[in-house]
């Protein structure tokens, strides 16, 4: 079964208020605290209802969730990473907003009641999240709280959550040995089609830009998210062989825009690769 929660506060709606004039926040601030509650209360409210509408046949002991941008730092925190406001008000404070955009929603955070705050659910098993905000929120200390198995997905034109800045400084930061990091090639955060009939040709058009097709990412993020899903929930080891750079290069013969896996095994190299970066 899969559940899909509405966040009020910031979800299409408040985005269409937002754009039509109606509201002048494009979220409200305190979605920070009140959307990790929303999947808790979700989870709560499938618990009461189980025996009466499913005959008790959930599993809400080992439940998995999966977010996307927002919806990344949702998960994070439901996880077990706590927001750390003294280092996000760091972050804010140094001049990098021109180059990581997505700090831009994460300073925002400052501004409800700055206290402790941890919204661990121990229901839930493992992690997927796609395009997460967080490497502001959530500092070194932060993500090594996490202790269940983590998937990380990223674009290379990601422009809202800046690959680099974001999902890459995030993923070393997580102790837990069953972490795996994917990029795809061409992922632009959102699937402009979907925004848009023309948008995509006019992208191609007026400067040069060639995107991948929205079918071939999603054929990238659902693999992985089943496979994760199948040996971290449903304890199906067969799945574990999917869960690899191989599989990964696999997925991508023949193909222009291509999706790469990191692994645990990997991690230092890719740690090293960070380091460089940052030493240039």
């Amino acid at each position: 079964m899969v559940a899909l929660p509405q966040h009020p506060g910031s979800d299409t709606k408040q985005t269409e208020d937002f754009l039509e004039g109606f509201s002048r926040q494009i979220f409200i601030q305190n979605e920070f605290i009140d959307r990790p509650l929303d999947i808790s209360y979700t989870i709560d409210e499938l618990e009461r209802r189980n025996d009466s509408l499913f005959s008790g046949k959930l599993d809400l002991k080992n439940v998995g969730i999966a977010g996307h941008s927002f919806g990344g730092y949702t998960m994070l925190a439901i996880a077990g990473a706590t927001p750390d406001f003294e280092a996000l008000e760091q972050d804010c404070n140094l001049d990098i907003g021109d180059l990581n955009t997505a700090l831009l929603l994460q300073c925002r955070a400052l501004k409800p009641e700055q206290k402790e705050y941890d919204f661990k659910d121990d229901r839930v098993k493992a992690v997927f999240v796609v395009n997460p905000v967080n490497s502001g929120i959530f500092s070194t200390k932060s993500l090594a709280k996490i202790d269940i198995p983590v998937f990380i997905g990223a674009g290379s034109y990601d422009p809202a959550t800046p690959f680099i800045f974001e999902q890459v400084t995030s993923y070393p930061r997580l102790k837990v040995p069953r972490k795996y990091l994917q990029l795809q090639e061409g992922q632009a955060h959102v699937d402009f089609s979907q925004l848009d009939a023309g948008i995509t040709d006019m992208l191609e058009t007026t400067i040069d830009l060639t995107l991948p097709s929205p079918q071939l990412l999603d054929g990238y993020t659902h693999s992985m998210m089943l496979s994760f899903f199948e040996v971290y929930i449903r304890n199906n080891g067969q799945y574990k062989s999917f869960l690899t750079s191989s599989y990964a290069q696999y997925l991508s013969q023949g193909q222009n825009f291509k999706t790469h896996l990191i692994t645990e095994d990997s991690s230092d190299e890719l740690n090293q690769s960070i380091d460089d970066f940052y030493q240039r």
